[in-house]
Order: C-alpha cells, then sequence, then structure tokens
C-alpha cells in the first residue's frame, strides 16, 4: 500500500466519524458512540480536523503524508495517555478509557505507517 493511499484511508474513517456525530443511530441509550466511546463537540472536531489534515496530506505528496502520520501518530499516543491521566478532564474533552485505548492504538499505527513506510519516488 502506498502511504498516500493511507492517509486517504484514514482522512476518510475521520471524517466519517466526525460527521458520524450527527446520526442517533450511531448512539445507546447513555449516549456513547458504537456503546464505548464517549464524544462530544470538541472532540468531533478534533477528529474532522484529524480527516481534512489527512485528505490534504493525501492530495499534496508522500513527504506530507509522513510528516502527518508522524505529528499525528506523536499526538494521538500523547492524547491517549493524558485521557488516563487527567479522565474526563483533558481540554474540557469528554474522554473515557475506551476513547484513551483507541486514541493509542491510532497514534502506534500512524506512527508506524509514519516512520515505516516508504515514499517512492514521485508520490
Amino acid at each position: 500500500m502506498n502511504i498516500r493511499i493511507a492517509a486517504l484511508i484514514f482522512g476518510i474513517l475521520f471524517l466519517g466519524t466526525g460527521l458520524a456525530w450527527h446520526i442517533p443511530l450511531f448512539f445507546d441509550n447513555s449516549g456513547l458512540m458504537f456503546g464505548y466511546f464517549q464524544v462530544d463537540p470538541l472532540h468531533n472536531k478534533f477528529n474532522i480536523g484529524s480527516g481534512l489534515l489527512a485528505l490534504a496530506a493525501a492530495a499534496t505528496s508522500g513527504w506530507w503524508c509522513k510528516l502527518y502520520f508522524k505529528l499525528l501518530g506523536g499526538v494521538y499516543v500523547l492524547l491517549g495517555i493524558l485521557g488516563f491521566i487527567l479522565s474526563d478532564q483533558f481540554m474540557a474533552m469528554q474522554i473515557n478509557d475506551s476513547d484513551s485505548i483507541l486514541h493509542i492504538v491510532i497514534g502506534v499505527v500512524a506512527l508506524l505507517i509514519g516512520y515505516r513506510m516508504q515514499v517512492r519516488a514521485g508520490e
């Protein structure tokens, strides 16, 4: 897989998650997305912003995609760790343990992509 396609996939998934916030079908009776994830407007904006940056990187070059994945990975791992430490008080963003685990997984995958995937000439 090429790194620009990986960025496109991340962008679509993040935008989809951000837009799903507006669809009640994805929430249970306690207000958790898919029954696990606590979401609020700030969290939603963060997901949409991450998705738009991924799409912008995918539209430009492999170098920008590598930079995107390295930065995104670092931010998401940090967000996941701080989510466990600060509970739901991080930047007024509602975060539960499921969110923190997901953020760490997303961050590690992004770091692996950013540091391990090769950019071919012309990408």
